[in-house]
């Protein structure tokens, strides 16, 4: 399966926040929502490697920048956003929605919710013990 810009479009508009880009800083979800458009090419090879490693690693789970860093430094890839290779901000959402638009990679990755006003937030939770 290839995931394109327009299944993320779609998904995007969607209610209820299917991708999960809600957990991340809204500046980010701001910037990704300009960059996905005309780097496909990045998302469709980071979900390449994303399932390769789903059937021959030797982990159920695996951080998201692992593969980010593997197509920064061992491709030609290259993003087409500034100077940088490859934007940081762009690696937490990428992982959100392959895992999101392919049903193999489903919980693959590692994710923490950086936006302090959702609700999953640490900030935002009650202790049990409390």
């Amino acid at each position: 399966m290839a995931i394109t810009t327009a299944m993320i479009t779609e998904a995007v508009n969607k209610p209820g926040d299917p991708l999960r880009f809600d957990e991340v800083l809204p500046k980010f979800k701001y910037n990704y929502l300009a960059w996905y458009p005309e780097n496909e090419h990045i998302i469709q090879r980071f979900e390449e490697i994303s399932v390769f490693l789903k059937i021959n690693g030797k982990r159920d789970f695996y951080g998201a920048n692992a593969v980010w860093e593997h197509i920064r430094w061992r491709t030609l890839l290259e993003s087409s956003w500034d100077e940088y290779k490859l934007p940081a901000f762009a690696c937490p959402l990428t992982s959100r929605a392959v895992m999101a638009l392919n049903p193999v990679l489903e919980n693959m990755f590692f994710t923490v919710v950086t936006n302090p006003d959702h609700p999953l937030h640490h900030s935002n939770r009650v202790e049990i013990d409390e």
